[in-house]
């Protein structure tokens, strides 16, 4: 129940964590300022978007769970047809009707500015797997980011190729891109195989 509560929390989040927060952040001059950025992000979000989103997730999960209790109960011997289509009226009649309470929302958002301003780690193992998840996360985004930068690149030059449409100011900026880009990866893997030699040596 709680990695699916933790899947839609981070499929729901991780735009506004790369492209609001890190890209911002990463523009700055010095690792003060970049966490000085994120320090202000973080802040400003904890104060009006997280509170909300967390509990229109939290909403939303608990909905799914409860569907999927009745769904494996029609499944089982007990299984009662009569019953069946009340259970499934108690549920969309849920989805429609039920709110959270209003100093829940309150509740919450002070203890999301807390744990945000805390920057201890509790112990060793918490830090290696929050390290591993943004590992993980940005794996995945750079992934994302590559295929979607290539297929680009790829039916722009088919419809060049053939005639439909000349390159914009856009798409040529993005092939240039793909260019520096190839550069810095065999720039990399160069010195990767230098670097083995030399310690081979």
């Amino acid at each position: 129940r709680e990695e699916n509560l933790s899947k839609h929390l981070w499929s729901t989040m991780c735009n506004f964590v790369f492209n609001d927060v890190f890209v911002t952040a990463s523009q700055a001059g010095s690792v003060g300022g970049f966490n000085t950025t994120v320090d202000v992000k973080l802040q400003q979000w904890a104060e009006k978007e997280l509170p909300r989103q967390c509990v229109h997730i939290g909403h939303l999960v608990l909905l799914d769970e409860f569907q999927g209790l009745i769904e494996r109960d029609q499944k089982s011997r007990s299984y009662d047809s009569i019953t069946n289509d009340l259970k499934m009226h108690v549920v969309q009649a849920c989805r429609s009707r039920h709110q959270w309470d209003a100093k829940a929302l309150d509740s919450l958002r002070v203890i999301q500015a807390q744990a945000l301003q805390d920057r201890n780690v509790p112990d060793k193992q918490q830090w290696e797997s929050a390290t591993k998840f943004m590992e993980n996360a940005l794996r995945k985004e750079l992934e994302h980011e590559e295929s979607e930068l290539l297929l680009n690149a790829n039916q722009n030059s088919w419809k060049t190729l053939i005639g439909f449409q000349t390159s914009t100011i856009e798409e040529k900026n993005r092939q240039q891109c793909i260019k520096e880009l190839e550069k810095v990866l065999t720039s990399r893997q160069q010195l990767n195989q230098t670097t083995k030699s030399n310690q081979v040596v």
